[in-house]
């Protein structure tokens, strides 16, 4: 099933399954900010947008009237939703990273051990890589 149907146009539960169940646009998308120039004088108006509490949002529109000939920049910004998956830490590494919740996202968590590391003087030459000391080997 390639998710069209028969008169060739997407169906919502389509449209949703492909999305991974989330649904429309504006299932996904927490915000988005419109800035027009800033070098213009005055600025142009910023605009902040967040999909309707009820009822799906396919998408929206922005019309802005410009003058002929006169080139427009207009900044879009979309703030995805996300809830990043978070990992229970094992008593060892909270030692290590103590200080910190008991269960963090996976960037949180690198984020911490790439302080300590360098707390502690770890890192090689190269700085993607850390020795490991007592602690980190528990």
């Amino acid at each position: 099933d390639d998710g069209v149907d028969a008169e060739g146009d997407d169906s919502r539960e389509a449209v949703a399954e492909r999305l991974g169940g989330r649904g429309s646009f504006g299932s996904f998308v927490d915000r988005i900010e419109i800035s027009t120039d800033r070098r213009a004088k005055p600025p142009g108006p910023s605009i902040v947008w967040t999909p309707p509490a009820q009822g799906p949002c396919d998408g929206l529109i922005v019309r802005r009237p410009v003058k002929a000939g006169k080139p427009s920049h207009v900044r879009l910004s979309i703030f995805r939703k996300s809830s990043p998956r978070r990992y229970k830490m094992s008593a060892a590494l909270q030692k290590v990273v103590k200080g910190y919740r008991d269960d963090m996202t996976r960037d949180a968590v690198l984020t911490a051990l790439s302080l300590y590391a360098d707390r502690r003087g770890l890192r090689f030459a190269d700085a993607r890589e850390i020795r490991c000391d007592d602690d980190l080997r528990a």
